[in-house]
């Protein structure tokens, strides 16, 4: 389920209204917590967040928009995995394929040379991607996270894909405020397309412009 890309642009004089007065309500609703804290021990304020655990935290006051990127994070990654000159792919996952226990090792002798691949390591770092800010690979990870214990070198070949989509699209951003509009939810169900015939949903809800919450699972 990719993530629609929404551009940015000029508020109407009704968006921006709207976007003032929510902006007045939480900074008003933020200073008294901030009171009150402060009531029962020493605080210190460090103003507006631009940074929370390795996603960039971007305040654009003149479009009333904020977006989170993990920018830096997938450069770093993507130099671990000796990939930061791969050549950016359109998509995460091949149209149209599937993969499977079969495409796992049968023989010790693969099944030990396997071992040696950081299957483990370059799936969890594209989970807390998938997680924190892009859906566009959620899918993606959920398939190739099923081959853990015995994975194989389609596998493999499949993970190296979607880093090869995100050196692509290293920069995208979730960006909130572009639009102006209530929740927004979308689902979808596929129970055919995978070799283990079990169903996997997926869900979509977008606030003003940006999806707050996201799954692809069987």
């Amino acid at each position: 389920m990719a993530q629609a890309d929404h551009e940015l642009r000029p508020k109407s004089s009704h968006g921006r209204n709207r976007n003032d007065s929510v902006s007045q309500a939480v900074s008003g609703k933020s200073r008294d917590f901030q009171s009150q804290l402060a009531a029962g021990q020493v605080t210190a304020s460090l103003g507006p967040i631009h940074w929370l655990l390795g996603i960039e935290v971007t305040h654009d006051c003149d479009t009333h928009t904020i977006s989170l990127c993990q920018s830096s994070f997938i450069d770093t990654i993507l130099a671990c995995f000796s990939l930061a000159d791969a050549k950016p792919y359109g998509t995460p996952m091949v149209p149209s394929t599937s993969y499977s226990k079969h495409d796992s090792p049968s023989s010790p002798a693969d099944i030990a040379c396997m071992r040696n691949v950081p299957y483990c390591e370059a799936i969890g770092s594209l989970m807390y991607i998938a997680i924190a800010t892009r859906p566009d690979i959620s899918f993606a990870v959920s398939c190739l996270s099923q081959f853990l214990e015995n994975l194989g070198e389609a596998h493999w070949q499949a993970v190296k894909r979607v880093f090869h989509y995100l050196a692509g699209m290293w920069d995208q951003a979730l960006t909130y405020g572009t639009e102006q509009h209530e929740l927004q939810g979308y689902t979808d169900a596929d129970g055919a397309s995978q070799e283990h015939r079990h169903v996997i949903s997926g869900y979509t809800f977008i606030i003003d412009g940006g999806v707050v919450s996201w799954s692809s699972q069987k």
